[in-house]
């Protein structure tokens, strides 16, 4: 057992390294910087998985395995806040390859990929992350969205329809006020989806009746669907 926490660390100081380098390119200016970096990184990830083929459950390996993911998709984050998009793509990978089941970063991979105009890729993660999370309505939702834009609208819809159904399902159980604003106010967003718009218009005017401080849904209640998706896909 000491000789794998002894390795786990090696490889943690190893992956914590090219993250550390990847987040100084800019300030260093040196080309190949990068891709010590990503050598680093993948080198200490795949060593780390090798570490656990047979992963061994104990208290240490888990944490260490934590700390890495983490770690990666949080930099990952910092990446994307500079548009070092495809940098940060390779720390998410590396913390699936560690976690295939760490919902975070398909999260943050599908915002990198909608960026890039990459909706195949954006579909694989989106679809990843409801196998994660089967009740998480927004995900399903977005899912449609992304066939949409892929011109697949015969499963775009069944996907809003999904989503409704959830929100639904959502509305019959959470008592937090703020909780069932936001899925009342979702749920009339994929009412649009559905080509229920008077519906959806109905129930954003109703929302605003009973919070009128909240001036976003008056642009809302006058935007139809074709509307809605260019805002978003620009």
């Amino acid at each position: 057992m000491f000789q794998l926490i002894g390795s786990l660390i090696d490889n943690f100081i190893m992956i914590v390294g090219g993250i550390f380098l990847m987040t100084q390119i800019k300030r260093i200016n040196k080309p190949f910087i990068k891709w010590i970096a990503i050598g680093l990184i993948l080198i200490g990830t795949v060593l780390m998985v090798i570490d656990f083929i047979d992963k061994p459950d104990n208290i240490f390996s888990n944490k260490a395995y934590e700390m890495n993911v983490i770690a990666l998709n949080d930099s990952a984050v910092q990446l994307i806040q500079r548009f070092e998009l495809e940098e940060a793509l390779i720390l998410l990978d590396s913390a699936n390859k560690l976690d295939p089941d760490f919902p975070n970063a398909y999260q943050n991979k599908i915002g990198i990929y909608k960026q890039q105009k990459d909706y195949k890729n954006m579909l694989i993660a989106n679809k990843k992350l409801i196998e994660l999370k089967p009740d998480f309505a927004e995900a399903v939702f977005y899912c449609g969205m992304i066939y949409e834009w892929m011109d697949s609208l015969k499963q775009a819809k069944k996907y809003y329809e999904k989503s409704i159904n959830l929100y639904d399902e959502r509305l019959k159980i959470d008592t937090d006020k703020n909780l069932v604003y936001s899925n009342r106010l979702n749920r009339a967003f994929a009412l649009i989806f559905v080509d229920k718009e008077t519906e959806a218009r109905k129930e954003f005017k109703e929302f605003k009746n009973e919070n009128p401080d909240m001036f976003f849904i008056d642009s809302l209640i006058n935007k139809d669907k074709k509307q809605i998706l260019k805002q978003l896909v620009e």
